[in-house]
């Protein structure tokens, strides 16, 4: 148990409170918003003969409530007398920037240029800003975190909360900011520097943007949340919203759902008469539903950006569109053949984007040409998309697209070519997916590696690793067996594995999987290629009814069972294991049932 929660469950007693397990999610919440500050949880637990846990977690205004509660213990004169000292030891100037910098988010804090950019309107000159902050750091008004490759400040939720009242209170004075001009100035930093994430993370600093704009995400939030206030500048919280997911951070990071709801506040005060910008937000937030897997979801925002296109003129240049329409194609029609059609829309995405000179978004799109080929092309087109996906993810040197580039090479493997070269390929992929900190990729690896292992003939690894995929899942927040091309791919191994070890075996190794961690799950994707149960020895040669016969015969099961079992007559049976003796030049049913249950690997693929 957490050291901060113990001290809660302690004082709460105290007060005749008893804190059960049943209590724990919203005890820890509170202590995380107290960041853990033994005092503020003295504070918080002397309220709790007055008021539930719930309701403290939810007070509009938690310092409020600590320094002003209803309580007379002392313990909130000394919080107060705390922030008072620490306000009076500051110069003015040291005063004014614990004000200023209360404008950003304590999740993750900030950085130096967000800090510049809110003092520059302030009368605080760019080379006094630095020497602020350590100051600030020195009295421990502010923490400093070094992620990313960056340094970042941040302060406890209760200091940053004084803060705020400082803002509030300085701005009666004529000479200064007001709090929503500071806040203002905030949101300007973040709105452009989402901008420049949109049109600039292709390149070889890609990962550090994905990093910098994670980090970032709740002053993205909170930036949103001042322009929506303002009627005038709503559109500036669609924007926002729309170059936010343009980044693809919250892909990375694993935070779809975050993405949709950015999307959707940004669209929540469109007009009547649709414009350019809302067909764009709608189109994305239709792609984004796509990447989970919920086409119910995504296939009504498509028809609204389909209809607002229309009318506007734009249906067949508009790119985010186009690719939204594509990618529905692809990952949602159930006939192959007509989800085909989806190639030439991809191309004509990919198009349309580089024409508008967005480079990240056109790469996107070939990335999606690339896959689409794999599952519905013919050999040649899907190896000649994969060289070129590789070629345009070589050039601009972005790890999370090379990423994704080599994921392709193993699917074009794995529908193509070579199982072996497959697997190679899916755990470099999933081997940099680790290094680089994607939330996203690993899923979609472990899949890969799920089916491919199959292929080469270790079932049980196969089912374990279906297993582990569900956590996988629930942490990418995305499900793969939504989407068409994996789900007829998946549907067929998992067919596979359960008419060659058995419905009760295969169940067992999901199971398995199930009970891992996510670490552990990548680890076991990451099973070495050498260490796999192969595929037996003329075990291509049989049909999936033959093996499965077959294993009904090592079993111990007669025919008239094994008839009974799988719904045929005898006759059919005993033809089964005839043919598959005659294909596999064995003499006997013992000599079959020693081929099954103690193969030798095949030096096949």
């Amino acid at each position: 148990m957490h050291e901060a929660l113990r001290l809660l469950i302690l004082r709460a007693r105290a007060v005749g409170i008893d804190i059960s397990k049943s209590d724990h999610p919203v005890a820890n919440q509170l202590c995380q918003l107290l960041d853990g500050l033994p005092l503020a949880i003295e504070l918080a637990a002397s309220q709790l003969d007055v008021l539930s846990l719930q309701s403290i977690v939810e007070h509009p205004d938690l310092l409020d409530l600590l320094v002003d509660g209803v309580s007379t213990e002392t313990h909130h004169r000394g919080l107060r007398a705390m922030l008072e000292l620490s306000q009076k030891l500051l110069t003015e100037d040291e005063q004014r920037m614990w004000a200023l910098m209360a404008v950003f988010e304590s999740e993750t804090g900030f950085d130096l240029n967000a800090a510049r950019a809110v003092c520059a309107g302030d009368g605080i000159a760019a080379a006094d800003v630095q020497p602020l902050l350590s100051q600030l750091v020195r009295k421990s008004l502010l923490m400093v975190d070094h992620q990313a490759g960056r340094t970042r400040y941040r302060m406890l939720r209760v200091i940053r909360q004084w803060g705020h009242r400082l803002l509030l209170e300085a701005q009666h004075d004529s000479t200064a900011r007001s709090a929503d001009e500071v806040v203002g100035a905030a949101a300007e930093h973040f709105s452009g520097l989402a901008q420049q994430g949109a049109g600039g993370w292709f390149t070889i600093g890609e990962v550090e943007w994905m990093h910098r704009l994670r980090l970032e995400l709740p002053n993205l939030h909170a930036a949103q949340k001042h322009f929506l206030s303002l009627p005038e500048q709503r559109h500036r919280g669609r924007e926002l919203a729309i170059n936010v997911v343009r980044t693809r951070c919250q892909i990375f990071d694993g935070k779809l759902n975050d993405a949709r709801r950015m999307l959707m506040l940004g669209l929540q005060h469109a007009g009547p008469d649709p414009e350019a910008a809302d067909v764009t937000g709608t189109s994305l937030l239709a792609w984004v539903a796509l990447l989970q897997g919920r086409n119910d979801l995504a296939a009504p925002l498509l028809a609204k950006a389909e209809r607002d296109a229309a009318t506007l003129g734009l249906s067949d240049t508009l790119a985010p569109l186009l690719y939204a329409s594509a990618s529905a194609i692809f990952l949602c029609e159930p006939d192959p053949q007509r989800a085909k059609t989806a190639l030439p829309a991809l191309e004509r995405a990919e198009a349309a984007f580089q024409s508008a000179g967005c480079a990240g978004d056109a790469f996107m799109a070939t990335l999606f040409s690339a896959m689409a080929a794999a599952f519905l092309g013919e050999r040649q087109h899907a190896l000649s998309q994969r060289d070129r996906l590789v070629a345009v993810a070589a050039e601009a040197q972005g790890q999370w697209s090379f990423s994704w580039a080599t994921w392709t090479s193993a699917l074009v493997e794995f529908m193509h070519g070579s199982a072996k070269r497959s697997i190679t390929l899916a755990q470099d992929a999933l081997r940099l997916q680790r290094q680089i900190g994607d939330t996203w990729g690993p899923t979609w690896s472990a899949w890969l590696l799920a089916v491919t292992t199959a292929k080469v003939g270790d079932h049980e690894l196969a089912g374990r690793l279906f297993g582990a995929i569900n956590s996988l899942q629930r942490e990418a927040q995305t499900c793969v067996m939504n989407m068409q091309p994996f789900l007829r791919v998946d549907q067929e191994i998992r067919q596979r594995c359960r008419l060659t070890i058995g419905d009760d075996r295969f169940n067992r190794a999901i199971s398995a999987g199930e009970a891992l961690s996510v670490e552990d799950g990548i680890a076991l994707a990451l099973t070495p290629l050498e260490a796999m149960h192969r595929a037996r020895t003329g075990e291509s040669l049989l049909t999936a009814k033959e093996i499965e016969v077959i294993g009904h015969l090592a079993r111990g099961k007669r025919y008239a069972e094994i008839g009974r079992d799988l719904d045929i007559a005898d006759r059919t049976v005993e033809t089964h294991v005839r043919n598959a003796k005659r294909k596999l030049d064995l003499r006997s049913r013992a000599e079959l049932v020693q081929w099954y249950t103690n193969p030798t690997p095949s030096t096949s693929n």
